[in-house]
Order: structure tokens, then sequence, then C-alpha cells
């Protein structure tokens, strides 16, 4: 957002509101007066590197899974000089090893939760599909067009993210990734119409 991008913003921080929400605070963790509402198109935060050990990872920080992934190599390097059991404990480093990577597969695609807008996307996706099963490309001109109700379905239906955005929010954030996967435009994903009327408009 333009509004966070001046110089007197700076070193903005975050408090944890919900596994979905971020609530922004200045430098001494008070809340930010934006003297009213202000909605964010787009955004980046960067985390340090301590707590990037212990808040990264999915749901076991990397600061624990680091140490026992190298405790488990240490362990197979460290029977190289025993006659005996040397293939054995090697074996069965390696057998931990692997599960260890299965359980973290497993927890990852557990915790892996799709946003409020990812599974609206995933909606419309399948709305789409139904209305147009076999989206294809299409001359660009008066036969790649929109109806209005066509517009105004896809606006009712985001309403709630794209509230008083323009269309600076609505092509990175739901646009692209709607037409992402076909790579096409929206008029031929949604299922293109002839003009009658061309609308001009003006970026801002």
């Amino acid at each position: 957002n333009s509004l966070l991008h001046t110089r007197e913003v700076v070193g903005l921080r975050a408090r944890v509101l919900s596994k979905e929400r971020l609530e922004l605070l200045d430098a001494r963790g008070r809340k930010l007066n934006f003297e009213g509402c202000a909605d964010a198109s787009m955004g980046e935060f960067a985390v340090t590197a301590l707590r990037s050990l212990l808040h990264s990872g999915q749901c076991i920080p990397t600061a624990i899974t680091m140490p026992l992934l190298l405790l488990v190599g240490l362990s197979g390097f460290a029977t190289i000089g025993v006659k005996t059991e040397q293939y054995t404990v090697v074996g069965v480093s390696a057998l931990v090893a692997v599960a260890a990577s299965v359980v973290a597969s497993i927890l990852r695609k557990w915790c892996e939760m799709a946003t409020p807008l990812q599974r609206r996307l995933a909606l419309y996706q399948q709305k789409l599909l139904k209305q147009n099963p076999k989206p294809r490309a299409c001359e660009p001109g008066p036969g790649r067009a929109l109806h209005v109700d066509q517009i105004l379905d896809l606006h009712d239906f985001f309403k709630g993210f794209i509230q008083m955005r323009n269309m600076h929010y609505l092509e990175p954030n739901i646009i692209r990734r709607l037409t992402l996967p076909y790579r096409l435009s929206y008029a031929e994903v949604a299922g293109p119409s002839s003009v009658q009327w061309f609308v001009s408009h003006c970026w801002l």
C-alpha cells in the first residue's frame, strides 16, 4: 500500500491476530492510526535471522529440525570405525532420516491451509468451468468481449475482498490467478462474446 511507503513510517512491526490476520504496529509496538480505514493490496515483511529459525518450517520450527537432521547425519559418520555394527547403524540412521522426511511431508500437507481469497478463487474457477468447460484462445478484437453481467458477477463474487479498491488490486490478486493456469485472457476463460459497446478506461 502506498500509504506505508512513506519516510515517516519506518520499522513497522506486526502482531499475529490469527492464521490469516496481522495487525500493523509502530516500532514501539503501538497501534498505527490511519485516520480511518486503510486497506493494503499487496505487501511484504521481513523476519530477523533468529526469529526465522524459530518461526519458519512447517509445524516443526527449523531450529529443531536442523539439529535433528544433523544428528542423524553425524551418527552415520560416527559408525565408520565400527566393524561389526557399522552397516546396521548406518542403515538404521538412513531409515530414520527417510521416516523423518515422510513425517515432515505429511505434516506440511496437513498444516497447509488456503487463505480466504484462495478458497474463494477455487470456487470461482469451478463456476467458470461450468459456464465455459473448454477455455480456448480467440483472436484479439471485437470477438473477445465480456457481457456486463460477467463483469458484475465477478465483482459481486469478490466484493468482500475488492471493497473500494480498483484494478490495481483486482488484476494481480484475482484476474491473473484465475487466468494463469490457462495462459489466456479473462474473456477467453469466462467465455468471450462479440462486442456491441466498447468502454474505454483510464489507469490512474
